[in-house]
């Protein structure tokens, strides 16, 4: 548990870079809408895999029940973000599946069985939410695309609310 723990806060810092990879030298640069949107979209699929997986692993119908509501306001979020992608134009690109780190939590999420399943499941979904909110609050105060701007300023009290109710669960 705490492994992953480490690994999904080491993910997000990593995430949310204080210096820009492109070699620049100042540590105020914000991220780009391209580093936003693959941020944004992995954690989605996170969110919205995990929880599938909930809906079929967990043994408490509170976390059944979050699972859904993860699984709605992620697929949500995921089509607003395209519309949002389309709008600001340029050649950025959604992934279409996990990176390596998120697959390694899911992975060990899915080998968790009974009870344990469900601990680690709200484990992860704390970390996870801490890291979106914490995304998209950055993003939405200095983000360089309105769009993706609007999108995420428009996102975050969902994740906020998932936080908030997560937090109460664990």
């Amino acid at each position: 548990m705490i492994y992953k723990s480490l690994l999904a806060g080491a993910m997000m810092m990593a995430a949310v870079p204080a210096v820009a990879q492109s070699g620049g030298s100042t540590s105020t640069q914000a991220m780009t809408g391209a580093q936003f949107v693959e941020v944004a979209t992995i954690s989605n699929l996170f969110e919205i895999q995990s929880s599938q997986a909930a809906l079929e692993k967990a043994q408490t119908e509170e976390v059944k029940a979050f699972a859904q509501q993860m699984i709605d306001d992620h697929t949500k979020a995921a089509n607003d973000m395209k519309a949002a992608v389309a709008k600001a134009g340029g050649d950025m690109k959604m992934p279409t599946a996990l990176d390596a780190e998120h697959q390694k939590i899911l992975d060990d999420l899915n080998a968790e069985t009974g009870d344990d399943f469900d601990e680690e499941y709200v484990d992860a979904q704390v970390d996870a939410h801490e890291k979106a909110v914490a995304l998209f609050t950055t993003y939405s105060k200095s983000g360089d695309q309105p769009a993706l701007k609007d999108f995420a300023t428009k996102t975050l009290p969902v994740l906020q609310k998932h936080y908030d109710h997560i937090q109460k669960m664990d």
